[in-house]
C-alpha cells in the first residue's frame, strides 16, 4: 500500500474520531429521542473518506500522466506507455492518457494499436479534436490516406482553426497526388498559423510536384526562416535551385 493511501486512511480515522466526538454535542448526529444516530454518523464518515480518496486518486493519475508525457518527450515510449496505463488504471474514463498512449504507440511503429487507443479517447470525448487529428496521423502511417482525410475532417469540423489538422490533411492529399487540394489546405494552415513550418515545407513538396520551382524556393525559405536548423528544408531548397538550372 502506498504512503499516500496510508495517510488518507489515517486522515479518515481521525476525522471519524472527531465525528464520533459529536456524541457529546447535543446538536450533532442525534435522533429525535436523543440517542446517537449511528447510521448517519457512519454515512458521514464514509462520504468524507470517499472524497479524500478520490482527491488522492486524481492527484496520482495526473502524476502518472505527466510522467508519461515526460518519458515520451525523452523518446522512452515503452516506459511512457506503462505510465499512461497506470493513469488509465486509476481512471479508465479519462481520455487524456488514452490519447497519449496512442501517440506513443505510433512513435513505436505500432499504428494499429495506436488507433485502438485513440478510438478509446474519441469514445470518451468525441468532441475533442486532438485525438481525431492523431488518428489521422496513424491512418496515414498505414497508407490509408482516404481514411486519414476523414479523421482530419472531423478534427477540423470540431475546431476549424486547427492549423496542424489542416496541414496534415494537406499532406494526406499530397500523397494522393491531389496537389492543388493539398496546397489549398497548406495555405489555410499558414493563414491560421504563419509559423506552421510543416505546412510551408510540405507546400514546397506539392509545388515541386507541379513544377513551380520559384514558388518552391519561396516556401522552403519560409520554412528555413522559422527554423534555420531544419536540414531537410535547406536540402530541399538546394534541390529546387538545381532543378531551376
Amino acid at each position: 500500500m502506498s504512503i499516500m493511501s496510508d495517510m488518507a486512511k489515517n486522515d479518515a480515522y481521525y476525522k471519524g474520531k472527531k465525528l464520533i466526538g459529536c456524541v457529546f454535542d447535543p446538536t450533532g448526529f442525534k435522533k429525535p429521542d436523543g440517542s446517537l444516530d449511528k447510521d448517519a454518523l457512519v454515512d458521514e464518515i464514509m462520504q468524507w473518506a470517499q472524497i479524500q480518496f478520490k482527491k488522492i486518486d486524481d492527484a496520482k493519475k495526473t502524476e502518472w500522466s505527466i510522467k508519461g508525457i515526460a518519458l515520451g518527450n525523452q523518446g522512452k515510449y515503452d516506459e511512457a506507455i506503462e505510465a499512461f496505463d497506470k493513469a488509465i488504471e486509476l481512471d479508465p474514463k479519462w481520455a487524456m492518457p488514452w490519447r497519449n498512449k496512442g501517440n506513443a504507440l505510433r512513435e513505436l511503429g505500432k499504428p494499429d494499436e495506436a488507433i485502438q487507443a485513440l478510438d478509446k479517447a474519441i469514445e470518451l470525448n468525441p468532441e475533442w479534436a486532438t485525438p481525431w487529428n492523431d488518428k489521422g496521423d496513424a491512418l496515414k502511417a498505414l497508407g490509408k490516406c482516404d481514411e486519414s482525410v476523414q479523421a482530419y475532417n472531423k478534427a477540423i469540423e470540431i475546431y476549424p482553426k486547427y492549423a496542424s489538422a489542416r496541414s496534415n490533411k494537406g499532406e494526406a492529399l499530397r500523397r494522393q497526388n491531389d496537389y492543388a487540394g493539398a496546397i489549398q489546405h497548406f495555405d489555410k494552415a499558414i493563414e491560421i498559423n504563419p509559423q506552421c513550418v510543416e505546412a510551408w515545407f510540405n507546400k514546397g513538396l506539392a509545388l515541386k510536384a507541379q513544377g513551380n520551382y520559384d514558388e518552391v524556393v519561396q516556401a522552403y525559405d519560409e520554412a528555413i526562416e522559422i527554423n534555420p536548423r531544419d536540414a531537410s528544408a535547406w536540402n530541399s531548397k538546394g534541390n529546387a535551385l538545381s532543378s531551376q538550372g
